[in-house]
């Protein structure tokens, strides 16, 4: 019997902890431990920072995508 084969539109890799956790963490001991007096959002920003950056990126689209659409709409009814 022949097998069969998966198709995948997203392939997934999980290649364990990055750039931001590893920063999390030093932060975070360093703060527990009395090494570092930050504030937590400056301790914790590299696990909230990239998540604010993504959004902020989506919301500027967002609004050029917007812009496109109402300057489209303005064209077509100066056309009529």
């Amino acid at each position: 019997m022949a097998k069969k084969k998966e198709i995948t539109l997203f392939k997934s890799e999980n290649k364990g902890i990055g750039v931001c956790d590893v920063l999390t963490l030093i932060f975070v001991t360093l703060k527990l431990t009395g090494n570092i007096y930050w504030s937590w959002w400056w301790v914790l920003a590299p696990a909230w920072i990239p998540a604010v950056a993504i959004i902020g990126v989506v919301m500027v689209a967002f609004i050029i995508f917007s812009l496109f659409n109402i300057v489209d709409a303005i064209l077509k009814k100066k056309e009529k």
